[in-house]
Parts: C-alpha cells; structure tokens; sequence
C-alpha cells in the first residue's frame, strides 16, 4: 500500500551518492540503503553550494568535490567545458572533509590535508581519471592543516601554508615536495613571506606562486614566486587589488589570474599577473556578485570559477572566463528549486510531488517520477492553486490533494479537495473536506477509502474523515484518541493505519496510534524511542508489511535517522539514516519495494535531492573463483555479481593462495613442508625447528645450528655445551677439581679448590704468608696456617711454654707466660701424662690447689679437637683419669688442661 506523509518538500542540490559496493559474507549481500535519484524537477543528480571545496584541472577535465554543507562531504564531480555538463565520479576515498588541497601532476588529480570537525588530516591521495579511481599515497610531510595552498611544477606537486589551531604552531610557513614516482615528501624552503592561511597559489611554466591570506588579525597582499630550481622564494609585486583572503586564483599560459575573495566584505575584482614585466592588470569582475571562498582551475585557454555568493543562495553560480576577449560568461546555475511542505503520494509504478514552498514563493506545480528510468515529468498544475501543508494521498489508481495554507498577505486555510487523474492528466474538484479548513493534517488511504485527521487552524485538530470518492462523500469517524496535533506523519500498512508523532503549542509528541476501520476503533501501540523521535516534520511511509518513519526538526535539529515498525510485533528497529541532510518538512511515499524522500527544509535553505530507500537491497559485489572447492577464492579470477546470486564455484573472499589445492587455505594448518599452508604470506612460520651439532654424543649441542623440518641425526634442540668434542663436559655433569669446567657453568672448579700453607718444618702447622691453591694437599703443605715459627718444629699452638727461653712457643702472642712450660717450675697445679708415648692407653694425673671448673681435650695438630676428656666442677686435691688411644690414629696430639686459674698444654705421642 502506498502512503503519503504530511510534511515534505526540498530543495537545493545533493551531496553526495552513496555508492556502496560491499564484500559479502554470504551468498546474498542484504542491508537497507540509501541511493540519490534525480532532483526532483530535474533529469540529473546537482551537487551542493558548499564552504571549502576544492577545484583542479586533469587534461581537458575539471573537477570539483568535498567541502561543508550541513554534513561534510565526498562527492567529486568532472566537467566537460566542451558539452558544458558535470558528470558525478567516484566519492573521495579519504574521510569527508573541508578546506583540502587539490592539484594535478600530469595525468593524476592529487588531494590532501583538510579539516573535519577537531580533526586536521594529513593523507594523501591520487585520482586517476581513466580507472575514476582513488588510491591512497604517502601522507603530506608537514603536520595536518586546513586551508594550506597546493600546485603542480612540471612532474612534481607542491604543498605549503595553512593553519592548524591544535599547536604549537598555528599558521604555517612550511613547504614541501611530492615526488609522485618514488611517492615521497621533502622538506623545501619555507615560504619566504609570514606565514599564513586561506592564501592563492598556482604555477605558470616552471614557476610557482603564493599570495594573499591573513595570518591572526593581519590581511596580505604580497605576491611571491618560487623557483624549484634552486629551491628560493623572491618578493613580487604586490596583488594589485585590496588586501584578502579566501580568493581564488589560476594560470591560463604564461598568466596568472586571481580575484574574489574577502576582508568581511565580498569581492568580485579579478586581476592578471604578467610573470615577463612583474605587473598586475585589472581584467573584467568575476560576475556580478561578489564571492568569498570561491574554487577557481584552468581548461585550455578558459579560466573557471566555481562561487557561491552565500548560505542563503538558491545555487552555486558556475563562469567561464576568456581572457583573449576579458568577458565572464555564466555557463550553469548547478541546482534546482527546492521546496518544503509538498505533498508527495504514489499511483502504481509512479511518484508524485508536488504543491509546498521556497521562501516566499508558494507551488501548484505537480511532478510525476518514474524509478525505471530515474527521471521527472511535469504534469498539469494541481487544480486548486499554490499552497503549502496540503494533504496528499492516493487511492486506487486515482492521487488526491486538500487542505492547506498560503499567506499572501493574509493567513488563507483551505478545504478543498481535488483528484488527479494520471491517465488523462487532468484535476478534478471533489466535495470539500467537511472539517475545519487546516494544514499540516496527515492523510493515507486503506482500501478503497481515504482518510484525513489532525492539523491546526487557529488551534490544534484531532478530529477524523473517511473520505469515499466513489460516492465522493465524507464520512465522520472516530476522533483520533491521542492528544490533538499537527505536522505528524500518517500511513497505512494493511488494512490499518497509523499516526504518530508531531507537535502542539510548545509540546512534542513520540506516540503512535492504529486505526482500524473496520470496528471504527483507535489502539495506542509502541512508543516511538522517546529522545530520538521526539519532532515535528517527519516522514512516514510503508513498505509492504513494515512502517517507516524519519527525519524531522527538533527544535533547532535536524535529523536523519529512520526507524521501522513492525505491526506483528510492535516494535520498532532503527535502520540506516537517510542519505540526505537532515532535514524537517520533506516528502515520502512508496513505489512498490522501495521508499522515496525528497525535497524539505535543512538547516540552511529548501531542497529538492530526492533519495530511494531500499530496506532488503541487494548490492553489487565481487565474487572469485573457488577451483579447489576449500570456500576461498582466488584473487585473480573475478566476476561482478548484481542480482544476489552467487554462481557455482565462486565464492565472496579473495583469501585463498594455491586455487588448485585445497589443503592450502587461511584456515589451514600450517605443518613444515615448504609451503604456505595457511596464506598468510609466510611459508612454515612456528613449525620450522632450530637444532644444533652434537659431536661428543652426550646430548648437548654447540653453537652450530640449523633450521629443518626434522632434526637430523646428531643434532639436539639445545646449544648449552661447553665443549662438544669431550662427552664428560656438558651442563649435567658433576664438577671436579681438574682445572676445567666440567659442568658448563661458566666456572673452573668452583668450590673445590682448597688453599694450603707451607710447613717448613713439619711440625703440621702452616706459614699463613705462604699458600697455595690446590685441589690436593702438596708435599711439604698444610691446610693448617696458625704456625707462628715455621723454622722451629718445636714452636706451634699448643706446645708446651717453656719457660724463660725468650720465645712463644705455643704461639699464643705470649712469650714466658706464667704456669706454661715443662718444667712447671711455676704451676700451680701438678699435670702429667703416662705411659706418653702411649700405645693403647696413657693416663693424667693432676692436682687442684682450690676448687676449679676443668675442662680436658685433646687436639691433633691442625687444631682440630679430636676429645673432651673432662668438663666439670672438681674439688681441690689429687685427679686421675684414664683414656684409650685405641681410637687416636698414630701421631702428634696436644692435651690441654684448663683450670679457672691456668692453662696447661701436654704433648702426646700415640705410636
């Protein structure tokens, strides 16, 4: 069922076609899009006014593209001087932007840099025009900027100036060199006059040239020329016309040219530079408005200007400029009339708009589309005369308007009603809509019946009309249940209708309602998203068995989104946002499986780009060659698919890398064999084993390696021994003191090397002044080092004192101590042991003059205490003790007897 709306109409040219061409990921590629049709009133699709587009010449071409308007946008355009046409080409493949720059280098068109938003880019693309393809190159040398001055000298590209207001720096005086062949950026020198930005550049013959621009608060109008040559910038004479910025400027042969412009106040000067005399002469105004921010480029011997005058003007005023006669001619207004406030229906495999406003300016004009060929047809003007707010709808083979507004000087609200014939083209008038005149009313059709409700006149109306126009009568019905409204949206799917959202007073609404006629009967259904779909002006329509409604104002917003209704389920699903601006007040209707949106009012003027909805479309995409059967496809072997259907033996991705072995795919495994299994463009990457030399056989490996599928015989996986000529020598052996590293740590015989002192005298005690480090005690050695006469066998610890000989003899630090010696001339108490020598026993004899803690040892001659005889409390008098020195080994022994008063040493020899 086709559905009318309440609000529509446009205006203005259209920003860009959305051309998406998707990889899919099944057999059928399907989403909802959005794809511009013709302008509505025109045969073609008419770019947009626009702030900072850009502008170059390729060869006998000009092109023109991206740029602000409300959105920022993509869309590149070509114009033929020779059939005076613009031909829209490939979008800009980098994001949308403003204030870029664009020139050319032989047969390529170059743009970078630019702003959108908060964000200044520095990308770098290429457009060929033979393949009207973009390819990316190496980003711009410089740091991101807007409104920097870009040109061509013989086979190279030139980029400098510009502003970016992140810092350090915000005006730029740099400049760089693109080398297209080797794809690269050099710094050149800067500019040689202040920096600046929204400067003119261009380049006759093997020059270049920068001028004009502001930098802060001050204007230029200095002139430079720089040589490539020798790399240096040298003052010219100034401009010859005032100081400013935003102009716009080309070279027609060995001149130059540069005019327009703006200080806050427009201009339309235009001036030619002489190179040969260093001289400006004023040549005829560009027009007859003036132009800030206008894009100019060159084609042969003719000049262009692409200029729009402001925000406000209905189209972006193109000129030709001769300079062998000095005269501007105006070659094309690139737009049409927009309008807001039409009234837009379907009658079978046809759209109608028609009726709305442009200003002041109120329509009757009516205007008939066909989607097969994408093209308008002006029918008769509707029957009831200019106005806007009107209703329209169709039922059956037979389009129906009424109600409406105009003021003409005073406030007009209509009743009428009139049907539109499309056989015979022709209106006729029908029985006044009985209700309050109005506007802003909605109005659909069920069945063989159509219906009208809502809208205002001096308040807001709720009530509701079936309108019969085979008995052409009305029919009162019940009232709408929800809150009286105008400038909401109404359609029908089935055998229901719906209306929701709009306005009254300051109040916005977001609830829906269905009517069913047959019980004559209102339901409250889902609310549309309460923040989102809070607006007046929307657009509703159905396809099929689902609603849709969209775009719309709030308050001062203007919005773009679309949602869809399922009356099954109640619910609402939010789709792809409408491909144009957004907008309020605009048109919509169905034909068939497709929806339509057109003209209405933007944030800055009426539009009339018209946009087709396709909410399950399919979209052309690539599909390859799958030989081996593994579901990868071969890169090379392509075909376009456009109608969904995947042929047999092709596939949707282009990831396979052998198309005639199955077993080498991206989800392959990937196993050591030479090969890229797995495509990734690697061959046995994780799989390839690093093995070393083991020549000993002791499982350790040297530093030789090799990297193999398989690790050869005599090869191990580690490379941790020392030395692989010798099986005993690897990191697992056990360390011995050999004077080699054993275990591979890095460290000879660590931990057992012992240190040995000298004992020139045998008496077991060692020289500490003379030692040596060896894994065995040498001959003539001691690990004792407490030797304290090394000449003397008879001086060492322990021996006994021997008194007054002037000597320590048991090198103590004391020399003749008291009550040490042999004689015991001085002891205090008596100390002897007998048999000494002793073979299996001695015994020792001592006496205690008082009461004495003793303690009684035996040590050998290293020091070392061998037995604790005694350690007790003993009262004073005569003590015996016997000891065995069966367990004694044969030698030297010192016994040692320590009273509280004294100390004695004894010597025992067990043989």
């Amino acid at each position: 069922m086709q559905t009318s709306t309440l609000k529509v109409t446009a205006n203005a040219r259209m920003l860009f076609v959305l051309l998406l061409i998707a990889s899919a990921l099944s057999s059928s590629a399907q989403t909802d899009i959005w794809t511009q049709k013709s302008d509505v009133g025109s045969n073609t699709i008419q770019f947009s006014p626009r702030v900072g587009p850009l502008g170059f010449s390729i060869g006998n071409k000009g092109y023109y593209g991206t740029g602000l308007n409300v959105i920022y946008m993509l869309d590149f355009w070509e114009y033929d001087p020779d059939t005076n046409t613009w031909t829209q080409k490939a979008d800009f493949a980098g994001p949308a932007r403003r204030s870029a720059v664009g020139f050319s280098i032989g047969s390529k068109g170059y743009v970078g840099t630019g702003i959108n938003e908060d964000t200044y880019y520095k990308d770098f693309w290429e457009y060929d025009p033979a393949l009207n393809k973009w390819t990316q190159k190496s980003n711009f040398g410089g740091n991101g900027r807007e409104n920097a001055v870009g040109f061509g000298i013989g086979d190279k590209g030139y980029v400098g100036t510009g502003y970016n207001e992140d810092g350090p720096v915000f005006y730029f005086k740099d400049f760089w060199e693109y080398d297209p062949a080797s794809d690269s950026w050099m710094q050149k020198s800067s500019f040689g006059g202040n920096a600046r930005v929204y400067s003119v550049g261009f380049s006759i013959g093997s020059m270049g040239y920068l001028g004009t621009g502001f930098y802060n608060t001050a204007l230029y109008k200095d002139f430079w020329e720089y040589d490539p040559a020798d790399d240096s910038w040298i003052q010219k004479a100034d401009f010859g016309g005032g100081i400013r910025y935003n102009a716009a400027g080309f070279a027609i042969d060995s001149k130059g040219y540069l005019g327009t412009g703006t200080n806050g106040v427009n201009y339309k000067d235009f001036w030619e530079y002489d190179p040969a005399v260093n001289t400006w002469i004023k040549m005829a105004d560009a027009g007859e408005n003036e132009n800030g921010g206008a894009v100019g480029f060159s084609i042969g011997s003719k000049g262009y200007l692409v200029a729009s005058n402001s925000w406000a003007t209905k189209g972006t005023e193109f000129l030709e400029f001769d300079p062998a006669i000095n005269t501007w001619i105006l070659k094309d207004f690139l737009s049409g009339i927009g309008r807001k406030n039409a009234v837009g229906f379907s009658i079978g495999s046809k759209g109608y708009i028609g009726t709305g406003k442009n200003v002041e300016t109120y329509f009757k004009d009516l205007w008939e589309y066909d989607p097969l060929t994408n093209s308008w047809t002006q029918r008769a003007d509707f029957g009831g005369g200019d106005r806007e707010n009107a209703v329209g709808f169709n039922v059956g083979n037979k389009g129906y308007i009424g109600t409406g507004y105009t003021d003409d000087g005073a406030p007009a609200y209509y009743q009428d009603f009139w049907e539109y014939d499309p056989t015979t083209n022709s209106w006729t008038k029908k029985q006044d809509f009985p209700g309050t005149p109005r506007h802003e009313a909605v109005g659909f059709s069920i069945g063989d019946k159509g219906y009208l409700g809502t809208g205002q006149n001096t308040g807001a109306e709720k009530d509701f009309w079936e309108y019969d126009p085979a008995i052409d009568n009305w029919k009162k019905r019940k009232g709408f249940e929800g809150d009286a409204r105008y400038s909401a949206v109404g359609f029908s799917i089935g055998l229901k209708g719906y209306i929701g959202t709009g306005t009254k007073s300051n109040d916005l609404f977001t609830d829906f309602w269905e009517y069913d006629p047959e019980n004559n009967a209102w339901t409250e259904k889902a609310y549309l998203p309460p923040y989102n779909y809070k607006r007046e002006g929307a657009v509703g329509f159905s396809i099929g068995n689902k609603g849709y409604v969209g775009t719309g104002i709030t308050g001062y917003g203007y919005h773009r989104d679309i949602l869809e209704y399922d009356p099954d389920l109640n619910t609402w699903t939010q789709k792809k946002n409408f491909g144009g601006t957004g907008r309020g007040y605009a048109v919509g209707f169905s034909i068939g499986s497709k929806g339509y949106i057109g003209s209405g009012e933007d944030i800055h003027y009426e539009r009339n780009d018209f946009w087709e909805y396709n909410p399950d479309s399919c979209f052309s995409y690539m599909a390859f060659a799958d030989l081996d059967g593994d579901s990868f496809g071969n890169p090379a072997e392509s075909i376009l698919i456009t109608d969904c259907i995947l042929p047999a033996g092709y596939v949707t991705n282009s990831t396979d890398c052998i198309d005639t072995n199955a077993a080498l795919n991206p989800l392959a495994i990937e196993i050591c064999d030479s090969l890229d299994n797995n495509c990734n463009g690697l061959i046995d990457e994780g799989v390839m084993l690093i093995s070393y030399t083991d020549a000993d056989g002791d499982s350790f490996g040297d530093y030789n390696s090799i990297i193999s599928c398989v690790i050869p015989a005599g090869n191990v996986t580690n490379n941790t021994d020392c030395d692989d000529n010798n099986a005993a020598i690897n990191p697992s052996a056990i360390e011995i003191c050999d004077i080699i590293d054993n275990n591979c740590n890095g460290s000879i015989d660590e931990n057992l090397i012992l240190i040995f002192y000298e004992d020139l005298d045998n008496d077991g005690f060692g020289n500490s002044n003379s030692s040596v480090d060896s894994c065995a005690l040498p001959v003539g050695y001691t690990s004792d080092s407490t030797d304290c006469d090394d000449s003397n066998a008879n001086v060492f610890p322990g021996a006994i004192e021997v008194a007054f000989n002037n000597i320590d003899d048991d090198c103590d630090g004391d020399i003749d101590e008291f009550g040490i010696g042999i004689s015991e001339v001085n002891s205090i108490s008596f100390f002897t042991i007998f048999p000494n020598p002793a073979d299996n026993q001695t015994t020792i004899q001592f006496s205690l003059a008082h009461s004495s803690q003793v303690n009684i040892s035996v040590y050998d001659l290293s020091g070392k205490k061998v037995i604790v005889i005694i350690n007790d409390l003993l009262k004073k008098g005569d003590h015996t003790y016997q000891i065995s020195t069966v367990p004694f080994l044969k030698g030297i022994y010192i016994v040692r007897m320590k009273s509280e008063e004294e100390i004695q040493n004894r010597k025992l020899v067990v043989q």
